[in-house]
């Protein structure tokens, strides 16, 4: 994500206070969170999730057998409120953040707790937690998930037999547990909702860890009655040996499937594999090598959809260690590609858990972990570098309100630090699905570095809409929606792409605006925003958050769109750094009209976050922060061109300022 870092947790024994950023030693990799219990089981749940600005985490105090709601706020993890559930369990996990609603299962207190975010904070709604039919065994838990349609459903299985139970008004009320099939012994399950020809599923893959010892995937129709078990229809899989009970399965914004297990057998060094299934329902799976094939279990898996990646986090020799790979070029991994992230001497990590929430640039995705060795939590900040498949991205689609004479346009973002000379490139124009372009617009002069140019419809009416002049006109662009397409070209290359292509997902109509987001504006980790097209609210040519992304991948489903209509755009007032340039430190002001979670970063001019001075929420009025020109180790930078972001979930402000040493 972004500024880019994966936030690992661990548990370790180590008593005392929480410690302040990573610390990278050969040794110690990592610092602590202080009092937390484990309890993180295993990978195929979730104990953190994302969202309204904030990490969250369902953790259990050592000092009260009670779960309590926790927030991650100026480096810290801090109590919010109690789940009014206490005792030994396994809880899950899962975001409506359409509907500011977060639900979580505990598997052996048999509930079920809903909250909701209203006035920056989560409260428990009436009549929860409610009780449930769960048997789990405290080996296999259960796990949470949401259908598209809005069905909730838990799944586990005990004593020969797969269950599911089923909520269809919002978790108030569960079916009894039903059949979905037998002999399936000492399984682990993991579940997701996905989109396959235009058809919601909900997902479910089994991992036996005796009797048969095989992998299952079975999908229900949204439209199908999930209690009758012969509407469960099972998928093959590819074989690949032994199975355990170890799963874990998320889904990219092309609804393709991505299953981490762990093999029964580990024959010839191979521990884990990965199961891809394509949106178009094909499977293929691929060899995961580690050099401790003995001692290496419980992985787990997310998506980076900023970057393109895959990242696979595992248990292997005693420490958490992660490899990555590349979406578009999936392989094997080798036990040379793995690499250490967390470690504290000869403690033994194990269990890490992440969020099923798809990572896009600019923000964190926590880990959580146990720790044999004691039980005390530890985190880490990993770093993630991200580069642009081209320096020129197209940044922004705004399809006004009225199609004719309208203030549609286009912009096109430099993300380097070079001017480009435009000459050779142009911008087509795919109408309802056309494979040849029904417009074409060429470009010329060039852009500045970080700089951008607007393409609009009307060169009059942008005009009057925005008070300055678009770069280029291209009346041939109707802007009108359906299954048109925007392509971004130097020559013969394809440089960027919306809605084009492979990745054609939208059936957009006017009225609405597609932007790049650098980080995660809502629960949903979104790769693009859209909103209302109201002209009034658009920004054209203005900082927008740094598009930091390897290529155009739209999202499909209305949890992952984000409608700012009523947002009012004026959340943050920046006022110019001052002194700047500077040296040896500058004073960053803004003020915010209400309270609202806030980060303030500096990145290069490339895009690389350099040091956050301030991630939480802030209260209405002027804020002020200084930087003394170190990164987030308080290492002085060098000499040079930086930018300071101040971010909130609805809107973003950026300048330049300048250290002079």
């Amino acid at each position: 994500m972004k500024n880019n870092r994966i936030i690992l947790v661990m548990f370790w024994m180590l008593a005392g206070t929480q410690l302040g950023w990573a610390q990278f030693t050969q040794d110690i990799i990592g610092h602590e969170i202080a009092n937390i219990r484990i309890n993180t089981d295993k990978a195929n749940q979730s104990k953190v999730f994302w969202h309204q600005g904030s990490w969250w985490g369902v953790f259990r105090n050592v000092n009260s057998a009670d779960w309590f709601l926790y927030q991650y706020h100026d480096e810290t993890w801090q109590q919010v409120m109690a789940l009014a559930v206490s005792g030994e369990d396994s809880p899950d996990a899962h975001v409506d953040a359409d509907r500011n609603k977060v639900y979580i299962s505990f598997s052996l207190r048999k509930r079920v707790a809903r909250l909701t975010w209203s006035n920056g904070s989560f409260s428990m709604d009436s009549g929860f937690p409610v009780a449930v039919d769960l048997d789990a065994d405290s080996n296999d838990p259960t796990v949470i998930t949401r259908a598209a349609d809005g069905d909730l459903f838990l799944f586990f299985a005990r004593v020969g037999t797969l269950y599911g139970l089923h909520s269809s008004n919002d978790g108030a009320t569960w079916t009894n547990r039903f059949q979905i099939r037998s002999s399936i012994n000492s399984a682990l399950t993991d579940a997701i909702s996905f989109t396959q020809s235009g058809q919601n599923y909900v997902g479910l893959f089994v991992g036996q860890g005796s009797g048969d010892l095989t992998y299952r995937f079975f999908r229900l129709a949204d439209n199908q009655n999930p209690t009758s078990t012969s509407n469960w229809t099972e998928e093959s899989l590819p074989s690949i040996g032994s199975a355990d009970d170890h799963v874990s399965m998320v889904k990219d914004f092309e609804n393709n499937l991505y299953a981490v297990v762990k093999l029964g057998n580990g024959s010839s060094g191979q521990t884990f594999s990965l199961f891809h299934r394509s949106n178009g329902g094909n499977w293929n799976s691929y060899p995961i090598h580690t050099e401790f094939p003995g001692n290496s279990t419980r992985p787990t898996v997310t998506v980076d959809e900023s970057a393109n990646k895959l990242y696979i986090f595992a248990t292997v020799g005693n420490y958490i260690r992660y490899a990555s790979l590349d979406l578009d070029n999936l392989r094997g991994i080798d036990h040379t590609d793995w690499q250490v992230i967390l470690k504290n001497h000869t403690d033994v990590f194990n269990d890490p858990s992440v969020s099923y929430q798809p990572h896009t640039g600019g923000g964190e995705i926590m880990v959580l972990a146990s720790n044999s060795t004691s039980s005390r939590a530890w985190f880490n900040l990993l770093s993630l570098d991200y580069e642009p498949a081209s320096s020129l991205l197209i940044s922004e689609v705004n399809s006004a309100e009225s199609v004719s004479g309208s203030a549609s346009y286009v912009e096109i973002f430099n993300y380097s630090r070079n001017t480009i000379n435009l000459s050779g490139y142009s911008l087509q124009y795919f109408d309802d699905g056309d494979t040849s372009p029904s417009s074409t617009r060429s470009l010329s002069g060039s852009i500045p570095p970080l700089g951008y140019v607007v393409v609009a419809r009307s060169g009059s009416a942008f005009q009057s809409a925005y008070g300055f002049s678009a770069d280029f006109t291209a009346s041939g662009f109707p802007f009108d929606g359906g299954e048109d397409a925007i392509r971004l070209v130097n020559g013969s290359t394809v440089i960027d792409e919306f809605n084009n292509g492979a990745n054609k997902k939208l059936d957009w109509s006017e009225g609405q605006n597609f932007q790049r987001s650098n980080y995660p504006i809502d629960g949903s980790n979104l790769f693009f925003a859209y909103r209302n097209g109201d002209v009034s609210d658009e920004s054209p040519a203005e900082n927008n958050p740094l598009p930091l992304f390897k290529n155009n991948r739209l999202v499909t489903g209305i949890d992952e769109r984000y409608n700012n209509t009523a947002v009012n755009p004026q959340l943050i007032s920046l006022y110019p750094a001052y002194p700047n340039p500077f040296n040896p430190q500058t004073t960053i002001a803004f003020e915010l009209t209400e309270t609202a979670p806030v980060r303030v970063d500096v990145y290069t001019i490339d895009g690389r976050l350099v040091r956050r001075l301030h991630g939480g929420l802030l209260s209405s009025g002027e804020h002020h922060f200084q930087w003394h020109g170190d990164d987030n180790g308080n290492v002085p930078v060098a000499s040079g061109v930086y930018v300071v972001q101040v971010h909130t979930p609805i809107q973003r402000q950026s300048q330049k300022i300048m250290l002079v040493r």
